[in-house]
């Protein structure tokens, strides 16, 4: 009953109050739009000059002022109307852009806050800074310059995104959301960006939180965060249409449109379609090298080729994508707004890397849909996203396919509860969370799988907080927990705790503590394929010919790949010091160090490590000594395969590869970042990341760089937006599967140049390693080369 009284509070209650906005600086041709706490937008004005802007019927509370023009947001400043009177506010378009103490990010602590206020290191992209990941298919390029990220790209739209270090195939310890919706795929928590469909002007913020974020996003934050907010349709009424041409005969279209119907419903559409050839090479034999020691493989590219069962192939290499998503706002009064949206991603022909190999995925469908309704600090998500290959997806080093039919669902709810006393804020949540994965050939009646040895559910619950407490003006305490349980391991908890000293405005430190995990993935814990025939017929004719008959039936034996459902999930723990200051309103320095520890790694597939597998027993019947004479010379032929020697279920002799969980590393690492900012035309910055990477296992390696040094410039005036960087990373030694490598350093220049020739029409140009330096960013990826396109965007 008192939720439904609470309910009716929140349409009734009546707006109060007013904001009087004194603009001076310029002159200077900007937007002042004012946000409520929800993000929902109550104003918007486009001003010129200096002027005094009302705004009226307000109800008490916490209001963002956002400052914003064709490049992107400027500025944003929160202020509080506290009484049924006017409230002033001062704005000066002269402040520094994008670095006071107006910037607001809200993955941290699930909340809106001052960067200055959070207990993680966070990163904000916005504006134009989003166009450096503008190119179809590319998005993740837009966080490249970003000190301790790694962008590996292991081909023209394969990209393995990770923070500090560890980072592999398919990699999946960043949480990702677009919306709130993880996007990773069911299978391998990989991400597909090829099928994403997001064009720079449709993104209203990226947020990246480095480090571990397990206490509050669960499994898989190991190492970082993702949060991408798309502009909402009411916020943002018209559309544009985007046109662009590039190297590797690319070429794409994006057209979005919103439209605001009356007071309360706000839609929008988006549609895309791209299409480019990609730098992957065929390695048969037949092919000239790409680079030594890549490993060869057994289906060719873009030719006709034969499987190994005989069966005839041409897998072509020219990606073609197609997305489109339909959202509707509702908002019945000030306090409540309720969003559905439904979308698809299709692509076709995409070749990328694992760590059984590459693999080329004829055709992928990514439908998804999503519903979230928000009422003052009461917030309901629910999200869906399938896949499936109605295809056949080849490994072109086995020759095996794949198929794959799933999807993912989660709902959450959170609360955010008013205390009384302002110092104290908290965010409770829940959420459910299930999956299903089906490997069987569409259409087929057996419903034999590909890759596991039956359809897999599981499904996980979470409970989990973030307190603060203001303890003065200077101290902050943050402290947070999540317990998750879950079908496929033990329950855990990710504690978190920081600690935030504020001295003066626009100056922070934070001593933080992190414990975050990833479980092992579907194909960790149930996989179940043919790796392989292994002869041992000679070996039982050679016995037979020393001791006579036996009842033995070596033959053909089979080699299988075996999934471990005794793994543990993978650890680790991580302690963090942190700065972020302004410097007369100039220099704006952020500078982390971090420690962590981190251990239960999944291994490689390896023989006689999984408990689950007993070891293999001859016959019934045969005398000890004759045991041990037939054991031993399987143990001479088989070397360190036969610990994985096992029977099947009418007796005959298996081999079997598992997984299991091993190795302990520790790593450390600094990520600074200055930025010197002498106008608002101008900003320079440097970043650095050094990484040490220790451990006593010769298997794990860091996968990343151990230092990484950047530079950049950005040029903002009238209708220009110019920005270039050069990035140098150090080389490293690679290790993921099949493949292990050094990874030679090298430098990328890359640049992005805008120009508004009218209030409909811009031009884009964007560039990634201009200087065409070929590369690859892990071994066993693809070479890099140079990709440059041209965009000609209209909007209404």
């Amino acid at each position: 009953m008192q939720f439904f009284i609470w309910c009716a509070y929140c349409f009734l209650q009546i707006e109060a109050g007013a904001l009087e906005i004194e603009v001076v600086g310029g002159p200077r041709t900007v937007l002042i739009e004012v946000r409520d706490k929800e993000h929902n937008l109550v104003f918007s004005k486009e001003i010129e000059n200096t002027t005094t802007v009302h705004v009226n019927n307000l109800k008490i509370g916490v209001y963002t002022i956002r400052v914003a023009d064709e490049s992107g947001v400027l500025q944003e400043h929160n202020v509080e109307v506290n009484s049924t009177g006017i409230t002033p506010y001062r704005l000066d378009l002269d402040t520094a852009i994008a670095f006071n103490d107006a910037i607001v990010v809200t993955a941290a602590s699930r909340r809106r806050q001052s960067i200055y206020k959070a207990p993680a290191a966070v990163s904000v992209l916005r504006g134009f800074d989003l166009e450096a990941g503008g190119q179809p298919g590319q998005l993740p390029f837009a966080l490249n310059h970003l000190p301790g990220v790694q962008i590996s790209q292991t081909g023209t739209f394969d990209f393995n995104l990770n923070t500090r270090g560890l980072n592999s195939f398919l990699n999946r310890r960043v949480v990702v959301l677009i919306d709130g919706r993880n996007t990773a795929v069911t299978q391998l928590g990989n991400q597909e960006w090829y099928t994403v469909g997001l064009s720079p002007n449709e993104i209203e913020s990226i947020e990246l939180v480095h480090g571990p974020g397990s206490a509050l996003y669960g499994a898989n934050a190991f190492n970082g965060v993702l949060d991408i907010r798309t502009k909402s349709p009411g916020a943002n009424p018209g559309g544009s249409l985007q046109l662009n041409f590039g190297e590797q005969n690319s070429w794409g279209a994006q057209l979005h449109h919103n439209w605001q119907m009356g007071d309360r419903w706000s839609v929008g559409l988006k549609m895309g379609t791209f299409a480019a050839n990609q730098w992957e090479q065929s390695r048969t034999m037949e092919d000239p090298i790409e680079y030594e020691g890549v490993p060869f493989e057994v289906i060719p590219l873009d030719r006709p080729g034969t499987r190994p069962d005989g069966t005839p192939v041409f897998l072509d290499t020219r990606l073609e994508s197609r997305t489109a998503s339909l959202r509707a706002d509702f908002k019945p009064n000030p306090d409540w707004v309720v969003t559905a949206e439904l979308g698809t991603g299709i692509a076709e022909n995409f070749v990328g890397v694992a760590d059984i190999g590459r693999g080329h995925i004829r055709k992928v469908e990514r439908p998804w849909a999503r519903l979230a309704a928000s009422c003052n600090t009461v917030h309901f998500s629910f999200w869906r996203s399938e896949r499936e290959t109605p295809e056949d997806e080849h490994f072109l080093a086995s020759g095996g396919v794949l198929w794959e039919d799933s999807y993912d669902q989660q709902a959450e709810l959170t609360w955010e509860p008013v205390f009384d006393r302002p110092q104290f804020s908290l965010v409770v949540g829940a959420s459910y969370h299930w999956q299903d994965l089906d490997t069987s050939k569409p259409g087929d009646p057996s419903n034999q799988q590909s890759s596991v040895l039956e359809p897999v559910k599981a499904d996980q619950q979470s409970l989990f907080f973030q307190g603060s407490w203001q303890l003065n003006d200077d101290w902050e305490l943050v402290v947070a927990d999540r317990y998750d349980r879950s079908s496929l391991h033990e329950s855990r908890h990710s504690p978190k705790a920081a600690l935030i000293w504020t001295p003066q405005a626009q100056h922070s430190m934070r001593l933080t503590y992190n414990k975050a995990f990833q479980p092992p993935s579907f194909p960790d814990y149930f996989l179940y394929a043919r790796a392989g025939t292994l002869d041992l017929s000679p070996l039982e004719a050679a016995l037979e010919a020393a001791l006579g008959p036996l009842p033995t039936d070596f033959g053909l034996t089979p080699l299988l790949a075996l999934g471990n459902e005794s793994l543990m999930v993978e650890r680790i723990e991580s302690y963090e010091l942190g700065y972020r200051g302004n410097i007369h309103n100039t220099w704006f320095v952020t500078a982390n160090l971090y420690r962590s520890d981190a251990d239960d790694f999944v291994t490689e597939l390896t023989p006689g490590v999984n408990p689950n597998i007993a070891p293999y027993q001859l016959p019934a019947g045969l005398p000890d000594a004759l045991q041990q004479v037939i054991l031993g010379a399987l143990q001479n032929a088989l070397g360190p395969f036969y610990a994985g020697l096992s029977n099947a279920e009418n007796g005959s002799p298996i081999l079997t590869l598992s997984y299991t969980n091993a190795g302990q590393v520790d790593l450390t690492g600094a990520e600074i970042t200055v930025n010197w900012v002498p106008s608002s035309a101008w900003q320079f910055d440097v970043t650095y990341h050094w990484l040490d990477f220790e451990t006593e296992d010769a298997n794990l390696v860091s996968n990343a760089p151990s230092q990484s040094i950047g530079g950049g410039l950005v040029f903002r005036r009238s209708q220009w937006n110019v920005s270039t960087r050069i990035t140098h990373r150090d080389g490293y030694e690679s290790a993921g599967g099949i493949f292990r490598g050094d990874v030679p350093s090298y430098a990328a220049w890359d640049a992005q140049v805008s120009y508004r020739f009218s209030d409909h029409w811009q031009g884009v140009f964007n560039g990634t390693n201009l200087l065409d330096d070929a590369h690859f960013d892990q071994f066993g990826g693809a070479l890099i080369g140079r990709m440059t396109s041209l965009s000609c965007r209209y909007s209404w």
